[in-house]
């Protein structure tokens, strides 16, 4: 997860990226039950060892050490533990142990009856995995229903189809790709992503095992045949791990969840079982030992060293992925030394064998717990992590276990019939949440009147009177009496909503603002969209190229300014506008989603832009460059330290060449999604307040702006202008999520914002400095 973690990898409670988890047996299936050799007969059919060296299959205990060992990763990382970085890696040890263990199982099925049952094995997986899939779809879809907000039900239930059907991982990868989705706060069904490859893998993996190893089962067991399978392994790793590599750098936020991105992971363990089968398992225990325990030291240090700041599954991937193999090679064997036998421990084998429960209970009471009680501390995610036990442990019991084991659905017309019959039931269950989910409606003039307004603005009409900082409105014209009792005119629609009831004629604060938490009528109304941003001069995210012909023409002598920075600069941009054409300013536009001019924002699109901003601010030069970006609440003062030098390193050059920078602080970071928040609570706005100190805590930005010559453009005591922050300012909703100002709350910002930047050129035309 989040993983962002993603959304992008970095979309989960702690900015974290979810994971998966694949199961074929556990230990209670084979020890001290007496159903055991029955349900291992099912699994195992009667094996002929093909090569001299080859052993029978027995139950690998350092197995399930591995399963044990990936879901306590992603558990802690997912819970937030700042020292384990590389957390997600659980997921590639799963995707190499499931490669590992359904190739071998197919070709032992396959060495043993001549062929490979299709029937059989997805009755299999359907027993195996679907029952308590589908109980925590319903239950999760249930608590969302009373926990989440309602502006955010419809998403999660398309997600819980997409779950239900395993294709959560497509659907993430093309939010990764459209940012506007790529908002949309973490789901609940977001770890189901990673199941979805999984069962994709389980869908076409027998398909190739029977084309490849097609022929009689004697000529089989001579090796031809795996032999060949040996190659197209081999070929299928290579094409997968080098696509890979290309998509990881040129679309990294997708790349993470694309299948085909990590079939190369899947063959890695299927290569190994397909050697094993010619060559048998290593035996010699020193050897085995040696191998076991390098490659557990390296997934380990994977964990502690790793992390997402680099495109994954990159070159990176390959760390957990040879670890997990080097295990795998070595651990049969090494499973029956000393150290071995400590690692495979029966609590070791107890969470290897609630493997799969934990992770499926873990994320949505992650996700709960943070919409209930605001973001989770580190203790706190461990305390739900932990608590996540107790669901696991319930439905291993009571579900996995008793239909993986009943005789009733053994046969494979009851065990495809039961996975049909779940699907069918959730995906129908979700498919009615999504359809009776409130959305939002598009407004009217009278529930939204910004949209008018925004419409003459933006085809280039005059600003309203007094919106931009020049004229005033005009006494004479006939006015409206706002439900916050101000008045507004004809002249200057904006008089009356907004920042504008925090300002005086002139547009300086006033020094005692009405502030109010409770409207009778608020804008949008609630039900209603909001007014878009202007995305005609951002160039997307998965793109470099800087939009060059986004600009506002000026006089021969004007002075030239240009906003340079993310959806955070954008959200500036028309009231930016503006006041450059009320003030005869000419503006260029250099905006690109989810990448501002920071050298820390990392990632191929993001550097070819901030490459090609710099080369086009250096090679003719404005007068001034505004600077905005988003500046998230990060977890610990280095961190904020770290961003704020990420600011300095690259914008050194722009000062180096005497450009004029003026930084933009940043909009409060509210601890809810306003927008869902008011749709929920319009008779209640207090309850959609928000701490101001916390909100403020950050401000990364403002601290890299610290060289003479720099000038600061602070708007937020007219954004937040009294503790706690007021969700609604004026009769007019301050934000439409949880970081990004409303369009139509940045509009009553116009006289503000043009006046302090009009003051600020002035001074720079003037040549005193800046204060």
């Amino acid at each position: 997860m989040d993983g962002g973690a993603g959304v992008s990898p970095s979309s989960a409670p702690g900015g974290r990226a979810s994971s998966g988890v694949a199961e074929e047996w556990t230990w209670d299936d084979w020890v001290g039950d007496p159903d055991g050799p029955r349900v291992a007969a099912e699994y195992l059919p009667p094996l002929e060892p093909p090569p001299a060296l080859a052993t029978p299959h027995v139950f690998r205990l350092d197995i399930q050490a591995l399963r044990a060992l990936a879901v306590v990763l992603v558990l802690l990382w997912h819970a937030g533990l700042p020292v384990l970085d590389g957390g997600f890696i659980g997921v590639d040890i799963f995707f190499v142990v499931s490669g590992y263990l359904i190739t071998g199982l197919l070709l032992r099925e396959r060495g043993a009856e001549g062929t490979v049952s299709l029937r059989d094995f997805y009755a299999r997986r359907m027993r195996r995995l679907l029952p308590a899939a589908s109980i925590v779809t319903v239950a999760t879809l249930v608590a969302s229903l009373v926990l989440m907000p309602s502006l955010r039900l419809r998403s999660i239930a398309l997600d819980g189809l997409a779950s239900t059907f395993y294709v959560e991982n497509w659907r993430l990868a093309l939010q990764a790709v459209d940012y506007q989705a790529s908002q949309v706060a973490t789901s609940p069904f977001q770890h189901y992503w990673s199941l979805s490859v999984e069962e994709q893998f389980y869908l076409a993996w027998p398909l190739v095992i029977l084309l490849v190893l097609r022929g009689p089962a004697g000529f089989f067991r001579v090796g031809a045949h795996r032999s060949r399978l040996l190659t197209v392994l081999t070929l299928t790793l290579v094409a997968s791990f080098a696509y890979s590599l290309w998509s990881s750098y040129s679309a990294p936020d997708p790349a993470y969840f694309l299948t085909v991105n990590r079939v190369w992971q899947f063959a890695a363990g299927g290569l190994l079982a397909s050697v094993e089968s010619l060559h048998g398992q290593l035996q010699r225990r020193r050897p085995a030992l040696a191998l076991a325990a390098v490659g557990l030291a390296v997934l380990v240090a994977g964990a502690f060293l790793l992390d997402l700041s680099s495109p994954y599954p990159g070159v990176a991937a390959l760390v957990p992925t040879l670890g997990t193999v080097a295990v795998l090679a070595g651990g049969a064997a090494a499973a029956t030394t000393t150290i071995g036998r400590g690692l495979t421990a029966r609590p070791i084998r107890w969470v290897g064998d609630l493997s799969y429960s934990l992770y499926l209970w873990h994320w949505p009471m992650l996700v709960f717990a943070a919409e209930v009680f605001g973001p989770l501390s580190v203790a706190e995610g461990l305390l739900v992590v932990t608590a996540a036990v107790v669901p696991s442990v319930v439905s291993e019991r009571l579900i996995e276990r008793p239909v993986r084991r009943s005789p009733r659905f053994a046969p494979w017309r009851v065990g495809l019939s039961l996975g049909v019959a779940l699907m069918a039931v959730t995906g129908g269950f979700a498919a009615v949440v999504a359809l009776r989910a409130p959305t939002l409606r598009a407004p009217s003039d009278a529930d939204n009147p910004f949209y008018a307004i925004a419409a003459e603005q933006d085809a280039g009409a005059p600003p309203a009177a007094g919106a931009a900082g020049g004229a005033t409105t005009d006494p004479g014209g006939p006015t409206t009496t706002t439900a916050a009792g101000g008045q507004r005119s004809a002249a200057d629609p904006l008089r009356g909503l907004g920042a504008e009831t925090l300002l005086d004629d002139a547009g300086d604060p006033l020094p005692d603002p009405p502030i109010a938490y409770e409207f009778d009528q608020i804008f949008p109304a609630p039900g209603t969209d909001y007014l878009p941003p202007t995305f005609a001069c951002r160039t997307a995210v998965d793109a470099e190229a800087i939009v060059s012909d986004c600009n506002v023409g000026g006089g021969p002598s004007s002075p030239r300014l240009a906003l340079v920075g993310d959806s955070h600069a954008l959200q500036w941009m028309p009231i930016a506008k503006s006041a450059a054409i009320t003030n005869g300013w000419k503006m260029d536009f250099y905006l690109k989603a989810a990448c501002a001019l920071n050298a820390q924002d990392a990632g191929p699109s993001c550097n070819g832009w901030q490459a090609e901003v710099r080369d086009a601010l250096l090679a003719d030069p404005p007068d001034m460059v505004l600077l905005a970006a988003g500046d998230p609440l990060l977890e610990t003062g280095g961190e904020n330290q770290a961003r704020a030098e990420g600011f300095a390193s690259a914008w050194q050059p722009l000062r180096d060449a005497g450009i004029q920078l003026v930084v933009i602080a940043d909009p409060p970071r509210p601890d809810k999604d306003i927008k869902e928040c008011v749709f929920d609570n319009p008779s209640e706005l207090v309850r959609c307040s928000f701490d101001r100190t916390t909100a403020l805590q950050s401000g990364s930005n403002l601290r890299a702006a610290t060289q003479d010559g720099d000038a600061t453009l602070d708007l937020n005591d007219l954004i937040c202008p009294a503790d706690p922050c007021p969700a609604v300012v004026g009769q007019t909703v301050v934000f439409r999520d949880n970081n990004h100002l409303s369009q139509e709350y940045v509009r009553t910002l116009a006289r503000p914002f043009a006046l302090r930047l009009g003051e600020i050129v002035q001074r720079a035309q003037g040549g005193a400095p800046p204060a």
